[in-house]
């Protein structure tokens, strides 16, 4: 198994057991000119990026409450840090149930980014979705059966690159931030996986084949402008199509982790354009 990078919290679809494979295959000295932007539409836990360390970045997620996260981070890391582990001591089924009951009502940004994460910690396999109304969480309590700490040496880490100027926090979609990129940027696409038997979903909004097309247009877009560009997806017709002029390379599981979840019935691959 490949070496993986740890993860602040968890995410679903987080690329921690792809790291040496993401690095291994990473543009040629892209990070060594300071002019070059990081670009990342799709942000999740932020775990490429954690690794990576670039000097300038766009990151942007559609989820407003995991970019509130790392706005805290940059913002004000020290309280961040405190109201985190304020919860994290008092951890219960009882403290579960009124995070979700009361995180859309929230004001403070520090307290409803720390009872997000903190649900992200405590709920079953990590499924943390607002309901339709906007009032409340759906999520299933998990106890761990042990403390929860809070990864202190990866959280400064984090927290160090991300007060740096030149990294930028967004809440857009994906197409605006993609746009944003301009020769010479790296552009690193993780997105909801198209599937072959059922559409694509993500915890916070759904992505539809419209969006896939999208996409795609807006990688073609970005791939004549001179973006370098590394995308992850399910291996799919449309895509071998479209990106006929990509590299594509398989995602060899066994080499990376013991298990996968359902999306191991289908063949992963990485597209990239250099």
């Amino acid at each position: 198994m490949s070496k993986s990078s740890e993860t602040l919290f968890p995410w679903v679809g987080n690329k921690k057991f792809y790291i040496e494979f993401i690095k291994s295959r990473l543009p040629k000295n892209w990070n060594d000119n300071h002019d070059s932007t990081y670009i990342e539409p799709f942000l999740g836990s932020g775990v490429v990026f954690s690794e990576l360390k670039p000097e300038r970045a766009i990151l942007s997620d559609k989820s407003p409450y995991l970019i509130d996260i790392f706005k805290c981070m940059k913002s004000n890391a020290k309280y961040f840090n405190k109201k985190l582990k304020d919860l994290y001591e008092e951890n219960n089924a009882e403290l579960h149930a009124q995070c979700k009951n009361q995180i859309c009502d929230t004001k403070s940004i520090y307290a409803r980014s720390a009872m997000f994460w903190y649900l992200l910690r405590t709920s079953l396999y990590s499924f943390v979705c607002p309901k339709a109304d906007g009032k409340s969480f759906i999520c299933c309590y998990k106890s761990t059966g042990k403390p929860l700490s809070v990864k202190d040496k990866l959280y400064w880490e984090m927290s160090e690159v991300l007060m740096k100027e030149n990294i930028q926090l967004f809440n857009h979609d994906f197409a605006e931030i993609i746009k944003m990129g301009n020769k010479g940027d790296f552009i690193f696409i993780d997105p909801p996986y198209m599937n072959l038997k059922r559409p694509s979903r993500k915890i916070y909004n759904s992505f539809s084949q419209n969006d896939h097309e999208r996409l795609v247009s807006e990688i073609l877009d970005a791939d004549k402008r001179g973006c370098l560009i590394m995308l992850f997806n399910h291996k799919h017709p449309y895509l071998d199509e479209h990106l006929s002029n990509f590299n594509v390379v398989t995602v060899d599981h066994k080499q990376m982790r013991k298990s996968r979840s359902h999306f191991a019935t289908y063949e992963e691959v990485m597209y990239t354009n250099y």
